[in-house]
């Protein structure tokens, strides 16, 4: 298995999202994690825009 870092600079949506997309396309290859400089909850836009997108982060 892959694992796959996704990193910015407060663990924002971005990352989030990016490893909602990996976990949600490829999870028998890829084990997404996402990380940041400073520690965040999961961001309620990025929650929203993913429901939306029906992929759970």
């Amino acid at each position: 298995m892959l694992r796959v870092l996704f990193l910015s600079t407060g663990n924002s949506y971005c990352s989030q999202m990016a490893g909602g997309w990996a976990r949600s396309l490829k999870s028998d290859v890829i084990e997404p994690c996402s990380a940041g400089v400073a520690t965040h909850d999961l961001n309620p836009n990025a929650v929203k825009f993913m429901k939306e997108a029906v992929v759970d982060i």
